[in-house]
């Protein structure tokens, strides 16, 4: 089953962030996707590229300003930032099509 990871997008990664990427990792989990949050100190691209190295489909980047962010792996398109509900359910439908065959 492909991961589905959360990151957080500030190069000098925010301590705050931790707990808001480990609840989204587990709501993502709970709604049946596969999900990990990323909590050491790296920066943005080296996460992106663990996350690409580890089979993940698509990364949920947590702003700065506290909206999420959707990034396809395989496509490499970034939506802009959104609202919390909205990132989640498209982050699902990406990894539910990834699933089932279909197109990312």
């Amino acid at each position: 089953q492909p991961a589905l990871d959360v990151f957080a997008r500030p190069a000098g990664i925010d301590p705050a962030s931790v707990p808001v990427r480990i609840a989204l990792a587990a709501e993502l989990r709970a709604a049946g996707g596969s999900a990990r949050a990323d909590t050491t100190g790296r920066k943005i691209g080296k996460q992106l590229e663990g996350a690409a190295r580890d089979g993940a489909i698509a990364v949920i980047i947590v702003e700065p300003d506290g909206r999420l962010s959707l990034r396809d792996l395989a496509s490499g398109s970034q939506a802009e930032p959104g609202q919390h509900e909205k990132v989640v359910a498209a982050a699902l439908e990406l990894a539910a099509a990834s699933r089932s065959g279909g197109s990312r």
